[in-house]
């Protein structure tokens, strides 16, 4: 199903244009029923974490507080989907930098509208960090 939705179709070639420039990995995931749905990534020849996202992939992942693309996401869906899905929320501590708590949350949403760019600092993988600009600038 994943390959034969047009944002899969779009958006494949863009990912792996990314990672090639960068050399680091590079996600297209959406949210689907408060869960990250990952539809395809690409890693770049100086990628980490290429085993742990092997691991998991086709599995739902409800990591939508650590990571940089979710992060994008929430911060830009209407205020009554966002609060639907933080109602029943459960926010698991992947590292020591996770963001455990739904006010801090909700700050780092505010951050990522006004500065155009979300952030894991390591808050899914120890060690890892990522960007997601939400303005189309890179």
């Amino acid at each position: 199903m994943r390959s034969h939705s047009r944002l899969y179709q779009v958006g494949k070639s863009e990912v792996d244009k990314l990672a090639q420039e960068t050399g680091e990995a590079s996600h297209l995931v959406v949210e689907s029923h408060g869960r990250e749905i990952l539809l395809y990534e690409r890693f770049g020849p100086e990628a980490v974490g290429e085993d742990l996202y092997t691991r998991i992939k086709g599995f739902p992942r409800r990591n939508l507080h650590c990571s940089a693309a979710s992060k994008a996401i929430l911060a830009h869906l209407e205020p009554e989907r966002r609060d639907d899905i933080l109602e029943d929320y459960e926010f698991i501590s992947r590292t020591p930098n996770t963001i455990t708590d739904e006010e801090t949350l909700r700050e780092e949403f505010e951050n990522v509208r006004a500065k155009a760019f979300a952030r894991n600092d390591e808050e899914q993988i120890a060690g890892v960090t990522s960007r997601r600009c939400t303005d189309n600038s890179g």
